[in-house]
C-alpha cells in the first residue's frame, strides 16, 4: 500500500520537505519505475563485479598464505572477511583452523599430540 503524501504548509515544512514533495507530486509512477530499474541494473552489475573479485580473491589465497600472509591480513588487504575466507577454505579442502565441533577438535589435538605437534594457542607449530 503506498503512502498519499498530503500539501504540506509552506510555514509547518522546511524546504527540502516542499521540494521533495514537489519532485514526487510532479513525477509519474512511469519515472519511479525507470529510475528504479536503472537501480536494479546497476547493482546487479556491482554484485556480479563482487563476485568476480571474491573468485580472484579465492585464486590468490593459497598463495598468499604460502607467501607468509596472514589470514587476518589477507582479509584486511582484500576487504572480505575471515569467516568468508574460512568458508573458501574449506571449501577447497583445506580444514578450518579452530573446528566448531567439540568432537573434531578432540580428535585433532589428540592426532596433534600423538604426532609430537602443540595446537594450542600461541604455539610456533602449524598443520
Amino acid at each position: 500500500m503506498t503512502e498519499r503524501l498530503t500539501a504540506p504548509t509552506l510555514s509547518s515544512v522546511s524546504e527540502d520537505r516542499l521540494l521533495e514533495f514537489l519532485v514526487v507530486s510532479l513525477r509519474g509512477a512511469s519515472a519511479h519505475a525507470e529510475e528504479l530499474r536503472a537501480l536494479g541494473e546497476r547493482r546487479r552489475s556491482a554484485l556480479a563485479e563482487a563476485e568476480s573479485v571474491l573468485a580472484r580473491v579465492e585464486e590468490l589465497l593459497p598463495y598468499a598464505e604460502r607467501a607468509g600472509l596472514s589470514l587476518a591480513e589477507i582479509a584486511r588487504l582484500s576487504a572480505v572477511s575471515r569467516p568468508t575466507l574460512y568458508a573458501i577454505k574449506e571449501r577447497r579442502g583445506g580444514a578450518p583452523r579452530r573446528p566448531e565441533d567439540p568432537a573434531v577438535a578432540t580428535a585433532l589435538n589428540e592426532a596433534a599430540a600423538e604426532l609430537g605437534i602443540d595446537l594450542s594457542e600461541g604455539s610456533d607449530e602449524q598443520l
